[in-house]
């Protein structure tokens, strides 16, 4: 077992480097954060951006510029982490397929704007209901939490497996429950590392008033390609010693593409 959890570290870690580039084309995001944090019901705490959902003090104007703002943060966001999963599935697959990638960029990036846009408007009903229902914030954020945690590999089914949204979240469920371990250990990995942060930042700031926005790089360029990669691996990993080749020759419509391509 420790053998196979130091080439995990190993795989993890050799992916992130190789894609050194793409981790840290996701510090672009933080022009989005400084944008944000002119508007008042937003805060920067420990790498987190905290949105305040009570709207209604706030003139329409600024609630279609949050709006607007939040849609092309998805959007930027929805392209790396497209183009970072599409190329930690292309060094772990046994076939190179450069241009059959490129061909299925737009869909990838089109069914991920289009998830995290359903997910963001899910997340303020959320908080909505809860407020209207005098549930204690406690109570929102944990309904938050596991909403999110359900959904954990979802970025992956729909880049691994290639399937529409609604059969990915299936997928993504069907993965949880059958790996239950794999998704104990990508949790358990994601909560230490975001539990880190407040003591860099309160490290930081001790020095210079400048700990929040270190933290919410290390979270752009360190923490979410870490995760991401890792969750890839695993799914990957799954996918090849569980399911088999065979099956996925029959069942596995992108993977099916690339044997095809291999006999060719």
């Amino acid at each position: 077992m420790a053998q196979s959890d130091l080439s995990l570290v190993e795989q993890v870690f050799r992916q992130y480097k190789e894609n050194l580039k793409l981790s840290l084309s996701f510090s672009i995001l933080l022009v989005f954060i400084f944008f944000f944090l002119r508007f008042s019901n937003v805060a920067l705490l420990n790498g987190t951006l905290f949105f305040d959902y009570s709207f209604a003090p706030l003139g329409i104007e600024v609630v279609a510029a949050e709006a607007l703002a939040v849609l092309v943060f998805i959007a930027m966001y929805s392209i790396l982490l497209t183009l970072l999963l599409l190329a930690v599935r292309n060094d772990l697959s046994h076939i190179k397929v450069h241009f059959y990638l490129r061909e299925m960029v737009q869909k990838f990036l089109s069914r991920f704007f289009l998830y995290f846009v359903l997910l963001s408007i899910l997340f303020v009903l959320v908080v909505s209901l809860g407020v209207w229902l005098n549930l204690p914030l406690m109570w929102i954020n944990l309904a938050l939490l596991l909403v999110s945690l359900s959904l954990i590999f979802v970025p992956q089914s729909l880049v691994v497996d290639e399937k529409p949204i609604a059969e990915s979240i299936v997928t993504n469920w069907y993965v949880i429950r059958t790996n239950p371990l794999d998704f104990v250990l990508v949790v358990v990995l994601s909560m230490v590392a975001v539990g880190i942060l407040p003591l860099v930042e309160s490290a930081v700031d001790y020095f210079v008033y400048a700990g929040r926005y270190v933290t919410v790089l290390l979270m752009f360029v360190v923490i979410v390609p870490f995760i991401e990669i890792l969750k890839t691996i695993l799914y990957m990993n799954r996918f090849e010693l569980v399911r088999g080749h065979e099956y996925a020759r029959k069942r596995h419509p992108g993977l099916r593409g690339l044997t095809i391509a291999k006999k060719k």
